[in-house]
């Protein structure tokens, strides 16, 4: 195999002077195994305080004793591999070259994980035949020290009984009560592929065996002796496992403690998030679709988070969202699976805004308990919401839907009070989305120019006719007066003074009256400032038309007077 990395050192600094410090090596070194089972064996480095970034080797094995059924880089401390890890069951060879632009300093840097799978009854070696290990010291400066492999002994299944058959003898120890520190709860993923497992030993145990599989009542086989009361398992594959153990004192094997352990590394499957009613929406409820897989623990939940709202969690990979105002907004979805592995997907979307309806049509001023008529345009067959607002009240609303050329028009359906309103719209269409609203238009409510005294009114147009036709008729009074005089002389020269009186009396009769009548519109005695106000502007033309038909009628005796 060529020897690496013309892109960590060159060749011939590759083959200077040595610092004698690393060690490659295989865990675990020993262990007992069934034939035809998998079991794994990690190829690993320690640095011994030296500083590496690339390391290279090649490991046989007996392909007589044992094959090899895959090669796994994940968790690998290199990231960059000029010979990628590859294998022959053939010749019994496993070859690998790999390294990292980042340093590694450590006692157990994880390389490669092999799986083996025994073949038959043997006690069989894997060992290194070569390797080197590059220090990260700008010349490829080769720092191997060791190389260490492994023996393990290989036994058939059939020298196991099956577990429910397994009687332990009288006075072996009982199954020991097996705890995990890093995965407690048997019923719980875990994202820690390192699991470690601790046990009690009672005074009298000179022997424990271990096994790791998925069968969840199976007999230990991994020997070891003197005993020990812990195991850390590295890199372990992902999946449902379960971790037996076994304690012998000097009257055999006892009976069999399982504890059961779940481990997922990997995060869901990369996805991507649409939008069912499509990237450009009018909707203001858009839904969001997002599913994904998680092949070993599943799906738990997913997270989701829109603009600056906050995050909502779902189970399904679809959400309808909350109402949102016209604009852009930066979707992240998040999903995790049951180990609290997470992939995130992001994704802008943008809801566009509706054309604001339009009012073509509205009376500007209205008169009480007349109804509203409002004509409009919009987008064919939209939901139109038509709000009316008297001033110092809750807008009222009414809907309507436009015809298929977007006509629309409302009788609203209650008559409105005096008072002043405001009134718009705004659509919706068939997918929810919402326009902006329209032009807000005045609408007034008032009566016929009236005055209103109490709860009584008197016209003003009214009264002021009546004053003009009072005028009139005295006028045409004079003129009549005048022309008899002028034709009857001194027969009425004495009717004429008369007639003035009766004038003069008149007027102040006429004001007695005027000022009577207007006590009596709010049916109270005397006068209120309204109609103290009213009475003041009537006697005020009544005494410019006595001064006026005063004047005539000295007019009038001087003419008699002169005849």
């Amino acid at each position: 195999m060529k020897k690496i990395f013309f892109f960590f050192a060159i060749f011939s600094l590759f083959l200077s002077l040595k610092v004698e410090a690393a060690i490659l090596y295989l865990v675990p070194e020993t262990g007992t195994f069934q034939v035809g089972s998998n079991f794994s064996i990690s190829v690993k480095v320690n640095s011994q305080g030296v500083s590496i970034n690339a390391a290279d080797g090649i490991i046989t094995f007996s392909p007589d004793e044992l094959e090899v059924v895959s090669v796994s880089k994940a968790g690998s401390i290199f990231n960059l591999w000029p010979q990628e890890p590859i294998f022959s069951n053939k010749t019994g060879k496993i070859e690998f070259a790999g390294g990292s632009p980042q340093a590694f300093s450590g006692t157990a840097g994880q390389i490669l994980t092999i799986v083996f799978r025994g073949k038959r009854e043997t006690i069989t070696k894997v060992n290194f035949s070569s390797g080197s290990v590059l220090a990260a010291d700008g010349k490829g400066t080769n720092v191997l020290s060791e190389l260490r492999g492994g023996v393990y002994t290989l036994r058939a299944k059939e020298t196991l009984p099956p577990a429910e058959e397994y009687l332990p003898p009288p006075g072996s120890p009982p199954a020991p009560k097996i705890q995990s520190p890093t995965h407690p709860d048997p019923e719980k993923w875990y994202s820690n592929n390192n699991p470690i497992f601790q046990w009690e030993l009672p005074e009298d145990v000179k022997a424990v065996r271990i096994l790791v599989d998925k069968n969840p009542s199976s007999i230990p086989t991994v020997y070891y002796a003197p005993p020990i009361s812990e195991k850390k398992l590295e890199n372990f594959e992902e999946g449902v496992w379960y971790f037996h153990c076994q304690l012998q004192n000097d009257k055999g094997w006892g009976s069999v403690g399982h504890f059961k352990f779940k481990i997922d590394v990997s995060p869901p499957e990369k996805f991507e998030i649409s939008v069912k009613e499509g990237e450009k929406v009018f909707t203001t409820t858009p839904t969001l679709v997002f599913k994904t897989e998680d092949k070993v623990s599943g799906i738990d939940f997913y997270e989701i988070r829109i603009g600056n709202l906050e995050p909502a969690r779902v189970k399904e990979g679809e959400y309808q969202s909350p109402p949102l105002a016209p604009g852009k907004y930066n979707v992240v979805v998040k999903a995790v699976d049951f180990a609290g592995n997470e992939t995130i997907a992001v994704k802008e979307i943008e809801i566009l805004a509706l054309e604001a309806p339009k009012i073509t049509y509205f009376p500007k001023e209205l008169r009480p308990n007349e109804y509203l008529l409002l004509k409009g345009e919009s987008l064919p067959e939209a939901e139109i919401e038509i709000f009316l607002q008297k001033r110092g009240e809750e807008p009222q609303v009414e809907k309507v839907f436009a015809d298929s050329q977007g006509k629309w028009e409302i009788v609203w359906p209650r008559p409105l009070d005096e008072g002043i309103y405001q009134v718009w719209a705004k659509a919706k269409d068939k997918t929810g989305g919402e326009s902006q609203i329209s032009e807000k238009i005045i609408i007034r409510v008032t009566p016929h120019p009236l005055l209103k005294i109490g709860q009584l009114a008197i016209s003003y147009l009214t009264t002021l006719l009546t004053l003009v036709a009072l005028i009139a008729f005295l006028i045409l009074l004079i003129l009549f007066t005048r022309f008899k005089i002028l034709q009857l002389k001194e027969r009425l020269r004495g009717e004429a003074k008369e007639a003035a009186k009766s004038l003069i009396d008149g007027f102040k009769v006429m004001e007695s009256e005027i000022k009577e009548e207007i006590s009596r519109l709010d049916k109270k005695p005397g006068l209120s400032k309204e109609e103290e106000k009213i009475y003041q502007r009537l006697r005020e033309i009544l005494e410019k038309a006595r001064k006026t038909i005063g004047k005539e009628i000295e007019d009038i005796e001087k003419i008699l007077r002169l005849k």
